[in-house]
């Protein structure tokens, strides 16, 4: 039974091969045939020359696009840039008299340590 199926895939797959052959040999004699005429080459060359111009202008408007879209990817984070740096510069002197109390408190408690009553 394995065989059998086998044998149906291979000739199968001969049949697919020979069905695609005489397909691709009828398409090319079909195209053949058509561009024989003058007037079919003039048309075969109009479609193509606009297809090439509507591809041209689809690229061109997409790389518009993605040139608009860098510039303003470029301008948001500029943006965020300097909210971030007028944060720090706010910050900053913040920063410096907690570090500076803090500093000053681990000094004092060092140097002066509690004194004890006695009793």
């Amino acid at each position: 039974m394995i065989n059998n199926k086998n044998e149906k895939k291979k000739s199968s797959s001969v049949a697919t091969a020979v069905a695609g052959a005489i397909f691709g040999v009828g398409v090319a004699v079909a195209g053949a045939v058509a561009l024989a005429n003058p007037k079919n080459r003039a048309k075969v060359k109009k479609a193509f020359g606009a297809a090439k111009k509507q591809t041209k202008g689809y690229i061109s408007s997409v790389r518009k696009q993605a040139i608009n879209q860098t510039k303003l990817a470029e301008k948001r984070a500029l943006v965020g840039m300097k909210v971030v740096q007028k944060k720090f510069v706010v910050g900053k002197p913040t920063a410096k008299k907690v570090s500076s109390v803090a500093k000053k408190s681990v000094r004092k408690s060092v140097r002066a340590p509690k004194k004890t009553s006695k009793n």
